[in-house]
Parts: C-alpha cells; sequence; structure tokens
C-alpha cells in the first residue's frame, strides 16, 4: 500500500504528495489470489462430493432422512401432530386447511434421492412395531427391495 511521503521534484519547490490508496497492481494481484483460492476450494468440494456419490449414496440418504425428521419434529412441536397421510410432506412446505399453529414451511422443497425418486412419507406407517409414529423412507435403487427407511 502507499504511503504519503514528500519529495521535491528536481526544479519544484512544492513537495509532491502521493494519494493514500492501493495502486491497482496491488488490486489486481489481491483478485488473483482470491480467484485461485476459490478455484482450488471449488475443485476439492467438487471432487469431494463425486467421490462420495460414486463411492456410496446410502449414508447420504441417511442424512436427508434425518433432515427430513427434524422438519417433521419441528411440524409437530407447533402444531401438536405430525402431517397425516401419504402426503404429510407436502404439509412441511404448505400449511394444511385443518392445523393451527403452522409456523413454516419446515422445509424449502421435498427432497429428491440419489436416484432421482421423491422421499416417502406415510403415516399411520406400517413399521409401528418397531416403535416409530411415521415411515419415512427412499424407494432407493431396485425398488421395494431397497427401500432405505427410518425403521433401518
Amino acid at each position: 500500500m502507499c504511503t504519503m511521503q514528500n519529495h521535491l521534484e528536481p526544479g519544484d519547490r512544492r513537495p509532491h504528495v502521493t494519494p493514500p490508496g492501493f495502486t491497482w497492481v496491488e488490486v489486481l494481484a489481491v483478485c488473483l489470489i482470491l480467484f485461485l483460492l476459490f478455484a482450488m476450494v471449488r475443485s476439492h468440494v467438487s471432487n469431494h462430493a463425486v467421490v462420495a456419490h460414486i463411492r456410496d449414496p446410502i449414508p447420504a440418504v441417511h442424512l436427508v432422512l434425518g433432515y427430513i425428521k427434524s422438519a417433521l419434529d419441528q411440524y409437530r412441536a407447533d402444531t401438536g401432530n405430525y402431517p397425516a397421510g401419504t402426503n404429510g410432506l407436502l404439509a412441511l412446505l404448505q400449511p394444511p386447511t385443518v392445523v393451527t399453529n403452522w409456523h413454516g414451511p419446515y422445509l424449502e422443497k421435498i427432497p429428491i434421492d440419489p436416484w432421482g425418486h421423491k422421499y416417502v412419507y406415510e403415516d399411520p406407517g406400517k413399521h409401528a412395531s418397531s416403535g416409530l409414529l411415521y415411515d419415512l423412507y427412499s424407494p432407493g435403487p431396485a425398488g421395494p427391495a431397497g427401500v432405505i427407511g427410518n425403521w433401518q
């Protein structure tokens, strides 16, 4: 960064004052450094996402199931009940007509699993014997045999 400097030019009686601030070279150098850092971080994050997707998408499904479960729990805390029926995930996006104290939306959108399917919510669920009040699952990669749910 340039600083205030007083010096006399040859044949000049007035001191020449260099204005404070950054030179264009300094600004361009900082921009270049920031661009390179951004490019490295973006490349690093993208590579990890691709590798994680290729290796095993199952942990990602469980992570999203936990995210949806948190939204369902918040819905229940606000309204007193979990959403009813098979379209319960829509109740996390827009208020049902018969529900009071809805303070959502609880999700931005209904997530899509790694195989392109929407997550499914059913209340009452088929796995009540496991102590669950509802079923939440991804249809998985291979139909009913590949279902990944909150009861597993």
